[in-house]
């Protein structure tokens, strides 16, 4: 697997994060990244956001988050 050196993942994350996208946006949501600025920071985008959802989850968490049904989720429930 081939690593993007300016965000530290590998492809089959980056491919994974954009299918999270896609969910998230099918269900009316966003699933965004947290704010590290500096992309040689070791834990740059490393968290994300769902809005509205949670905030400071890591990937596993947000997909876990977004296969939940919407009826069992806890809403507004941030971490």
């Amino acid at each position: 697997m081939t690593s993007d050196t300016l965000t530290g993942m590998d492809a089959s994350d980056k491919v994974r994060e954009n299918r999270l996208r896609r969910v998230a946006r099918r269900q009316g949501l966003t699933l965004t990244t947290n704010g590290r600025r500096d992309k040689r920071a070791s834990d740059y985008r490393a968290r994300y956001s769902i809005e509205p959802g949670p905030s400071g989850i890591t990937l596993d968490e947000a997909e876990t988050w977004l296969d939940t049904p919407p009826a069992d989720r806890a809403q507004g429930q941030d971490r």
